[in-house]
């Protein structure tokens, strides 16, 4: 092995969700990361000895060693995708395909490879679409990586169709294959989706955000749908059941944790006592029960409970679930309401009470017509960088990073999200599709006001 990664799950106070959910995806059939734990310290010659860095989730990386133990070969491309919704066709010229992020230069079968999959998904019809798509993708590999990912619901991942999973081409089979990546937010915990309570009965029929075009076209293909529930009963069980592996591994992670969680959650509350609250995390409240965004979460057990319960029930046909919402406007297939069973599931939940203290001028507690649009026009001016009177998805998305990017409250110099990571990653494509009445890929200040308008009225 020639890399780790010390991952050091600030977003998920229990320290166990990354080492329970690979597991998952290799009962899947998935190739995944192995995982350990560490207690790091840092010893600097003259200045400190082992002073105690915490508890953090050694990962195993996803590189040539990896390839080679599980596909026997380290050739073939290998993508990140960053930023992309799903496998977005971007035409024929591979200077488009930046945001895939290939970890080597690919060859040019490779990456032309790549583009005809994206166009087959995005323009061909649905006869040719299923004639051609397992020559070019492993749909049984993608059932058991989709049923992981919905288990678990794994929400900050392809099922919000941005990032955190690698995409591999191996030369032997030349078929794509997906591979997951960072789970510190999965089972409930990504809060951008909806809380706790509303991922416990995630929608297996629409797991995903928005439009998925590559899921929603094998979903409706019987013969992929039928591989795709029978590995989701089967993983379950496997997992989820009260003999399964993660109910089994849950208690004993637990018990081998707890005191360094303990020492962790006392370091934690001392530094809170000493410098002032953190911000954007689980230093809000110190500890797995802590308040705050990540704290006082509803317990694992219930999770796994609750969601045996909930994909029993539907693929029994006895519920539907709930649609992930996190877009403007109702999710797809939804009336003016949402989908069914999806009301107040997406990102109202959490940053309504950012926008309501951004436009709130005479602080009543409420917003007037006047304010919202006031709101609406403030931000068209801000996020116009090229000044030209118009939004572009890249303007949008850096604007909505930087006007809902950490909560009203967080402390000065508390947790800032990575660079161009943040909500308008997850609601710029949206919130742009809707505004972009004349469909030129930008909103123009009318639009944008109208749109605000009709929000308001609704």
């Amino acid at each position: 092995m020639q890399q780790l990664n010390l991952h050091n799950n600030v977003m998920d106070p229990t320290h166990v969700r990354q080492a329970l959910s690979y597991p998952v995806f290799q009962a899947a059939g998935v190739a995944s990361p192995r995982t350990a734990f560490a207690e790091v310290s840092l010893t600097i010659d003259g200045e400190c000895d082992r002073e105690p860095l915490g508890l953090y989730t050694l990962v195993e990386e996803i590189d040539k060693a990896f390839l080679r133990r599980h596909f026997q070969t380290d050739k073939g491309m290998l993508l990140k995708p960053e930023g992309t919704q799903g496998l977005e066709y971007k035409g024929e010229d591979w200077a488009a395909y930046s945001w895939f992020e290939p970890k080597s230069k690919p060859k040019k079968g490779e990456a032309q490879r790549l583009i005809d999959l994206t166009r087959l998904i995005h323009k061909a019809d649905d006869a040719q679409f299923r004639k051609e798509i397992g020559t070019m993708l492993d749909t049984e590999q993608f059932a058991g990586f989709l049923a992981a990912n919905t288990l678990l619901s794994n929400m900050d991942s392809f099922l919000t169709q941005v990032h955190n999973y690698y995409f591999y081409l191996p030369p032997k089979s030349d078929k794509f294959v997906f591979l997951p990546w960072d789970m510190d937010l999965s089972m409930g915990a990504f809060f951008m989706a909806g809380s706790a309570e509303q991922l416990q009965d995630l929608s297996i029929s629409h797991p995903h955000v928005g439009e998925n075009k590559l899921i929603e076209r094998l979903l409706a293909w019987d013969e992929f749908n039928k591989t795709y529930r029978e590995h989701l009963r089967q993983l379950t069980e496997e997992c989820f059941g009260e003999k399964g592996q993660t109910t089994t591994n849950l208690p004993i992670v637990q018990a081998a944790l707890k005191d360094l969680i303990a020492q962790e959650t006392k370091r934690a509350a001392e530094a809170q006592k000493a410098h002032g609250p953190g911000g954007f995390g689980p230093g809000f409240g110190p500890g797995p029960g802590g308040p705050g965004m990540f704290g006082g979460q509803p317990s694992l057990e219930k999770f796994l409970a609750k969601r045996r319960e909930s994909i029993t029930a539907q693929l029994a046909g006895k519920s539907k679930g709930k649609t992930p919402g996190m877009s403007f406007g109702p999710p797809r297939g939804g009336g003016p309401g949402g989908a069914p069973g999806g009301g107040g599931f997406g990102p109202g939940n959490f940053h309504a009470p950012q926008i309501l203290a951004a436009a709130d001028a005479d602080k009543d507690e409420k917003l007037s017509r006047k304010e919202f649009l006031d709101l609406s026009a403030k931000w068209l001016r801000e996020w116009d960088k090229d000044k030209n009177g118009l939004l572009n998805e890249e303007e949008l998305k850096n604007g909505l990073n930087e006007a809902l990017g950490a909560p009203p409250n967080a402390a000065p110099g508390g947790f800032k999200t990575p660079a161009g990571f943040g909500p308008g990653m997850f609601l710029g494509p949206p919130l742009l599709k809707v505004a972009d009445a004349d469909k030129d890929q930008k909103a123009s200040k009318n639009e944008w006001a109208a749109q605000f308008g009709k929000w308001f009225k609704e």
